[in-house]
């Protein structure tokens, strides 16, 4: 009996987990003067700086390719991705949303970063524009 209430319990965690996984984290953007940072939950924090951005671009239905290393669920795509276009490349960006901000950075790295829907992901792009501008 204990045998049967311990996994019914197990079963009803790791349902629960999985779930929460699944609808939960984030990713947050803060601009500094030189710099921005992008804190996601369940993978790594990235400071870039706007002196290594060698362009940015808004791009619409970019292909994700295939996730190498990294995180992803129904909300949120992060980590390292190889695709036809980029090659590997790092990517902090929200599962459902199709617009993305495309970072092509100093030593050939690419890093596609993007808001929760497109309007977020639009300022994202501007804001980077602008401060990169002040450079």
């Amino acid at each position: 009996m204990s045998t049967i209430i311990f996994t019914t319990a197990l079963v009803a965690f790791e349902a629960t987990l999985f779930a929460l996984v699944n609808i939960c984290g984030s990713i947050k953007y803060i601009f500094e003067d030189t710099s921005f940072t992008i804190h996601s939950s369940f993978w790594k924090d990235r400071t870039v700086s706007y002196s290594d951005i060698e362009a940015v671009e808004l791009r619409h239905k970019l292909k994700k390719g295939i996730r190498i290393n990294g995180f992803g669920s129904a909300k949120l795509s992060l980590g390292l991705f190889r695709n036809k276009e980029f090659g590997n490349y790092q990517r902090y960006s929200y599962t459902k949303n199709d617009t993305q901000v495309v970072l092509r950075l100093k030593n050939n790295k690419i890093l596609v970063i993007g808001g929760e829907d497109k309007a977020t992901s639009e300022h994202i792009y501007d804001v980077i524009r602008m401060r990169k501008g002040r450079r």
